[in-house]
């Protein structure tokens, strides 16, 4: 399981898209997902904490294979998307 928990130090009212299909697209490979697209390596469980987390389903496949995926985000000022890239091999991480 992945957590990504939002820890809003800088105040920007960032929370997770209310659904969790829509707060993840994911696309094995390096090509940016086209938004709403899913892939079973990694897969959009649930968002809860007033939409502050979500929670993925990772694979962690043998051999690992590399994925990028974008989070989306509502705010105040609309829809904002962020998209770092993983392998599958990255171990935990704090919030962000």
């Amino acid at each position: 399981m992945v957590y990504f928990k939002i820890d809003d130090r800088a105040g920007t009212g960032l929370l997770f898209e209310p659904d969790p299909r829509n707060a993840l697209s994911v696309n094995p490979g390096l090509a940016n997902p086209p938004v709403g697209s899913q892939w079973p390596g990694f897969v959009p469980l649930s968002v809860g904490n007033e939409q502050r987390k979500l929670i993925v389903y990772c694979l962690n496949e043998q051999p690992p294979t590399q994925f990028k995926f974008t989070l989306h985000f509502v705010g105040a000022d609309g829809p904002v998307s962020w998209d770092p890239i993983g392998d599958g091999q990255n171990g935990p991480r704090g919030g962000f």
